[in-house]
């Protein structure tokens, strides 16, 4: 009789673990797609946590750089440093790099050669000038200083437009390319950034402190064709150009890149976690259902 019952027990605990077996594996193909999903929010949300520690770290440079005085340029200068650089600008080998609609008017980015003698030569962005407009651009002439922050250079897109090397038009900031294009086989690797003095107000004679150096000069024609500074311009409208003298427009402070990533970091997260108990409310259902 206990033999029977033995028996009985045994048959029955194999019923119930060949029913089990028969909803896990009801369960298994809903699983193998719901695992790779899970994997790559989680991994979403790790690379956000990454990028927010990375723009933390920018906005902690960007801070120190603009709580202190800036530093002589020395090679090789640490990225986002605000630094002075001391030399001539090679006028005659200026380049336009980018695009940049201020107030309804297309224009780029004037990037002079500053000839240092302690070193290669660095290109300096000195600021934006519109394409389509006649506008006075200061040329300043002798040696200058340069206050500015350090700018590396861009990676490459597939996505960026095709630079015109003959014509000095670049749409990706890259030294190795921009330089021999200038006549200058050997540059920086990174670029300068020129910043507006705090005190300086544009000039409507076109004789005031030019930006982007700190000395003044003539205005001759801009790269790709484009017209400089003739004498006896009238000031520009207020439809978007800067007033006579004020070109080009130097960076009024340093880059502060947006930091939403948090909140990114939140929401891939949050979605992992609600795409997990969602299912697993589904697998409990599928456990219970007796079919």
């Amino acid at each position: 009789m206990a033999g029977r019952r033995v028996v009985e027990r045994a048959g029955i605990s194999r019923l119930n673990l060949k029913r089990l077996m028969t909803r896990f594996r009801r369960l298994l193909i809903p699983l193998l797609c719901v695992l790779p999903v899970l994997v790559v929010l989680v991994e979403l949300g790790n690379w956000q946590v990454r990028r927010l520690h990375w723009k933390t770290d920018i906005l902690a440079r960007v801070d120190a750089a603009e709580a202190g005085p800036p530093r002589v340029l020395r090679d090789p200068p640490e990225e986002l440093s605000r630094v002075v650089a001391t030399g001539r600008f090679l006028h005659d080998r200026e380049a336009l790099v980018g695009l940049e609609v201020r107030n309804a008017v297309l224009g780029a980015f004037l990037v002079t050669p500053l000839e240092r003698a302690d070193g290669p030569p660095v290109l300096v962005n000195r600021g934006w000038v519109p394409l389509e407009r006649r506008a006075p651009v200061g040329h300043p002439e002798g040696v200058v200083s340069v206050t500015g922050w350090v700018r590396p250079a861009d990676g490459h897109s597939l996505f960026a437009a095709s630079d015109d090397p003959a014509g000095r038009r670049f749409y990706t900031f890259d030294p190795a390319v921009i330089g021999p294009a200038l006549g200058l086989p050997r540059v920086a690797p990174y670029a300068l950034v020129a910043l507006a003095a705090p005190s300086a107000a544009p000039s409507s004679s076109g004789t005031g402190p030019a930006p982007g150096g700190q000395a003044n000069g003539n205005a001759p024609s801009l790269p790709g064709g484009l017209p400089g500074v003739a004498a006896g311009l009238a000031p520009a409208t207020p439809s978007g150009a800067a007033p006579v003298g004020s070109l080009p427009q130097p960076a009024r402070a340093m880059p502060r890149p947006g930091n939403p990533h948090l909140g990114y970091a939140i929401t891939w997260y949050g979605t992992a976690l609600a795409l997990a108990g969602v299912f697993a409310a589904f697998a409990w259902r599928r456990l219970k259902d007796p079919a």
